[in-house]
This record gives C-alpha cells, structure tokens and sequence, in this order.
C-alpha cells in the first residue's frame, strides 16, 4: 500500500508477506515445513523533477522451520535508501 501524507508528495509505502511453505527434502526424503515473513515500512520525500523520490525503509525478514526439520530459523532486519522513480504521474 502506498499512501499519501501530504499534497506535496510525501507518502509512506507498506509492504508484507507471510507464506507457509511445505515441501520434500530429496536427498533425505523428509518433510519441511516453513513460515517464510517478510515486512516493509517506507518514508518517500518528492525531490525536484515530478515523479523523482527518495524513499527510506526498513525490513523485516523471518524464516521459521519446524523442528523436525534439523534447520535453524533466522531473522534479519535491513535499512535502505532508494531513489525512485514513479512513472506515469
């Protein structure tokens, strides 16, 4: 979603997934089960030229494994900064 917080282009952006993932390992033949997650919350200023943005944002990705997977679970967090361009405004 992206949604704007005032008329001179300033919006925030926010993004997730969340998908529950089953499946076989071939070489062992046992099953896994996972939770794979995923977030983002952005903060778009316009620049100059219409269309033109800086965008800053922060992540949030999981991996959630079931324990008879053997696999470890893992989580990260990620900062960026991105110029965009927004096409057709």
């Amino acid at each position: 979603a992206r949604l704007p917080i005032a008329e001179k282009g300033l919006y925030t952006a926010l993004s997730g997934t969340a998908r529950y993932v089953d499946y076989r390992v071939p070489a062992s033949s046992a099953d896994v089960t996972e939770w794979r997650l995923f977030a983002r919350a952005a903060l778009g200023l316009p620049l100059g030229p219409k269309g033109l943005f800086a965008e800053a944002a922060a992540s949030y990705t999981a991996r959630l494994y079931d324990k008879g997977s053997l696999l470890r679970d893992y989580d990260s967090v990620g900062v960026e900064l991105r110029l965009v361009y927004a096409f057709g405004n």
